[in-house]
């Protein structure tokens, strides 16, 4: 039985694909139905960028912090998110997954496998 790649393998790849297939996949396709795709793709960037900064999320995210600390606020709420201060500014904190959270990349990761084998059955056989 292969191994489930790590949380940061899975961002890696999904996020520049779900980028790429806008119009086939989106993130409501593949996300759990509690989150807006915003969310999601706050949870698989901080997935890929562990204790990254509100700052520097919403630029990763290109959304305005404000914008931002209104996604953080509501997955930190729904125990998805665990912020901590940031031991080199006072003023700022840093964002990882929760246990729970971690659980959002991998089920992402399920269900587009799953989507890529209905896309490939749906595909004429190549005849040679």
């Amino acid at each position: 039985m292969a191994s489930n790649p790590d949380i940061e393998t899975l961002t890696r790849l999904h996020i520049p694909l779900l980028m790429r297939m806008r119009g086939f996949i989106s993130l409501r396709d593949v996300a759990p139905q509690s989150l807006t795709s915003q969310q999601v793709m706050a949870i698989l960037l901080v997935a890929r960028h562990p204790d990254v900064s509100v700052s520097e999320l919403a630029r990763k995210s290109k959304v305005t912090h404000g914008t931002m600390v209104v996604a953080i606020q509501k997955l930190v709420s729904k125990r998805l998110l665990k912020k901590r201060p940031d031991p080199q500014d006072g003023r700022s904190v840093l964002l990882s997954l929760s246990a729970k959270g971690k659980e959002i990349p991998v089920g992402i990761h399920k269900d587009m496998q799953r989507r890529y084998r209905e896309l490939c059955e749906t595909l004429p056989q190549a005849t040679v």
